[in-house]
């Protein structure tokens, strides 16, 4: 399940590191991408978490 977690870090990466997603027009967009990231982390370690 790592590419959960490779997704998860890869989408935190973009929304801070983004010039494109700077802008304050897209605010809504980098809200919702940290809150998928978020729910990736999540799903990553309840499947840690499983036998």
């Amino acid at each position: 399940m790592n590419v959960l977690l490779t997704t998860a870090c890869a989408l935190n990466t973009q929304s801070l590191d983004s010039a494109y997603l700077a802008s304050p027009d897209l605010a809504a967009l980098r809200t919702r991408l940290d809150e998928i990231a978020d729910e990736l982390h999540r799903l990553q370690a309840d499947a840690a978490g499983c036998p």
